[in-house]
C-alpha cells in the first residue's frame, strides 16, 4: 500500500474581499457623516435671541450699524453683531 500524503487544507479565498468590502462599507458611513454634518452646520438661522451680559461693557451693533451699549435682555437678531 502506498502512504498517504496529507491533503493539503482548503484556502479561504475570500478573505481580501471581505476587507475591500469593509473598507467601502467605512468609506460610505465617513462620507455620509461628513455631508450630514455639512448640511446641518450650514443651514441658517433666521430666529433671534435674547443677550444676557455678565460684564458691563457689552456692545451691539444691529444689522450692521455702528455699536452701542447693551444690557441683559436685549434682542438680538441674525446679521446682529455682539463685542
Amino acid at each position: 500500500m502506498a502512504a498517504r500524503t496529507p491533503a493539503t487544507p482548503k484556502r479561504k479565498g475570500r478573505g481580501g474581499l471581505r476587507i475591500l468590502i469593509a473598507l467601502v462599507v467605512v468609506i460610505v458611513l465617513v462620507a455620509a457623516g461628513i455631508v450630514t454634518l455639512g448640511v446641518i452646520a450650514s443651514a441658517d438661522t433666521t430666529v433671534g435671541a435674547v443677550l444676557t451680559t455678565f460684564v458691563p461693557d457689552a456692545s451691539v451693533a444691529h444689522s450692521g450699524g455702528s455699536f452701542s451699549s447693551a444690557a441683559s435682555g436685549t434682542f438680538v437678531q441674525p446679521g446682529d453683531s455682539v463685542k
